[in-house]
């Protein structure tokens, strides 16, 4: 991966992350959410 440019910043690259991040976590409740779970 390229060293991201000064303009972007910190601040950006956070955002990216937790907005993938939190799509991760979104895919893994709906994931959970739709699978029926018998203990």
């Amino acid at each position: 991966m390229p060293t991201p440019t000064p303009t972007l910043g910190r601040g950006t690259l956070a955002a990216l992350m937790s907005v993938l991040i939190a799509a991760g976590v979104l895919t893994a409740a709906r994931a959970t959410a739709s699978t029926p779970r018998r203990d």
